[in-house]
């Protein structure tokens, strides 16, 4: 996927107009912060890479009617999130860039399933 120091520089909740999908909005800003809220990849591994894998790609429809492109993910560490390839275990979500709602791997993986048009 293409990127350039505009995308990594654009407000992360801001809505993408260079065609990265909103992926890489703000990861400069991201790295600089003291936030253990970071971009996640699948250069992660363990249970993160499988879901990634599983869902990267897919779409469906968000509450606000619009299709939500699964491209781009954030976490934090949380007890109840997916383990890494060190077992640090990471809450991890998309975040609809219309209305700003943030979907959780779980409730992604649930609408992927859900037939729509």
């Amino acid at each position: 996927m293409k990127h350039n120091e505009r995308c990594e520089n654009a407000k992360p909740k801001g809505v993408c107009r260079c065609r990265c999908g909103g992926l890489w909005h703000g990861s400069k800003n991201m790295r600089d912060t003291e936030s253990e809220e970071r971009t996640i990849n699948e250069n992660m591994g363990g249970e993160i890479a499988e879901v990634m894998k599983n869902l990267v790609g897919e779409s469906f429809i968000c509450s606000c009617k619009k299709e939500i492109f699964v491209n781009g993910w954030l976490g934090y560490p949380h007890e109840g999130g997916l383990a890494d390839k060190d077992g640090k275990t990471w809450w991890i979500y998309i975040e609809c860039p219309y209305c700003l709602y943030q979907w959780s791997w779980h409730k992604v993986q649930v609408e992927v399933a859900r037939p729509h048009d």
